[in-house]
């Protein structure tokens, strides 16, 4: 498809220099640079915003380029055609296409962001007025809107864009990714969600036992328990803890007693005996 496309390109361009010599009435496949066409989007179409540059909205406008077709062989290029302005590659892959970010709800703990992709960037139709513009310019230019899969452009022969298929063939535009892969900020956000649970339960525990603490004083200052019951209690708990120290010492072996305890360098290590 893309050989017969080219052929068929070529035969006008043939065409096109023998009778633009006697009459000048053949339609341009080399176009001349855009200009014209920025001053007229910029001054006639106010709505229309190029959605590929990010932050503030610029202004639509488009690029001269030539076609890159990729198929068994390479191509030269066989025509000109204006395409919409691209942030970078320009004139070596499509634009990329228009995007619209969806943020997903609890961004704090799960930071998700789904790309939707909306399309290639529409081109105002040039019989709009665009045309007409060209044609009180002076500028012997008429354009025709080619809308591809890929990308919309303008080229300045009608009843040709079946015949032309995409410009740069199969080539896509560039992928553009973000900052931090998708594995790695979901690994990230899960980190950091497991700090803030961590964060939230130590602060439980910190309430609850001093909710606790201050509880057992407020019955003690109410008089619910007395300061001899306290007493009683904390004695019983020293008893219990000599108790433990006692049956820990009795049991544990000779061979870890204190006496073969080296003394290096101001440190103490344990060292069992032959």
């Amino acid at each position: 498809m893309g050989r017969y496309a080219v052929a068929i390109v070529f035969l006008l361009l043939a065409v096109c220099s023998v009778k633009g010599a006697s009459n000048g009435s053949c339609v341009k496949l080399l176009l001349p640079e855009a200009d014209l066409v920025n001053k007229f989007l910029i001054n006639n179409c106010t709505k229309c915003t190029n959605p590929l540059f990010k932050g503030i909205p610029r202004p639509l406008q488009v690029i001269k380029c030539q076609p890159k077709l990729v198929q068994e062989k390479r191509f030269g290029p066989a025509y000109d055609f204006y395409q919409v302005e691209a942030p970078s590659s320009a004139c070596e892959h499509p634009p990329p296409v228009e995007t619209t970010e969806h943020h997903h709800h609890m961004k704090e703990i799960l930071p998700e962001t789904t790309i939707e992709r909306m399309g290639p960037v529409d081109l105002p139709d040039p019989s709009q007025g665009l045309n007409q513009f060209l044609e009180d310019s002076d500028a012997s230019l008429r354009l025709e809107l080619c809308k591809k899969s890929k990308m919309s452009f303008y080229v300045g022969f009608p009843d040709s864009c079946k015949q032309l298929g995409s410009p740069y063939g199969r080539l896509e535009a560039p992928v553009k990714s973000g900052a931090r892969s998708k594995s790695k900020s979901f690994f990230l956000a899960w980190i950091q969600a497991a700090g803030l649970i961590c964060i939230y339960l130590s602060g439980y525990w910190f309430i609850i036992l001093s909710l606790s603490g201050n509880a057992v004083l407020l019955n003690l200052l109410l008089g619910v328990y007395t300061l001899e019951q306290l007493k009683d209690v904390s004695f019983s708990l020293h008893a219990v803890l000599l108790s433990v120290r006692e049956y820990v010492e009795a049991t544990k072996p000779d061979r870890w007693s204190r006496a073969n305890i080296p003394r290096r360098s101001g440190c103490r290590f344990w060292k069992g005996s032959a």
